[in-house]
């Protein structure tokens, strides 16, 4: 069971991350001006993951 939590964790891990670097959202931060250096996505990117990974595994 804990191994079917694991693969669900991360496949909503995922899809946050297709939504947060999706480039209608990076053009929408690029147009209110704090467009995203490589490394700040991949940072964010990473975050996110952790959050998303986090809070599955509490539930």
């Amino acid at each position: 069971m804990g191994q079917r939590n694991e693969v669900a964790a991360r496949a909503e891990a995922n899809e946050g991350l297709t939504t947060l670097l999706s480039p209608d959202e990076l053009e929408r931060l690029r147009r209110q001006g704090r467009a995203l250096t490589l490394e700040q996505s991949v940072r964010a990117a990473r975050a996110a993951l952790d959050e998303l990974i986090a809070a599955n595994a509490q539930q």
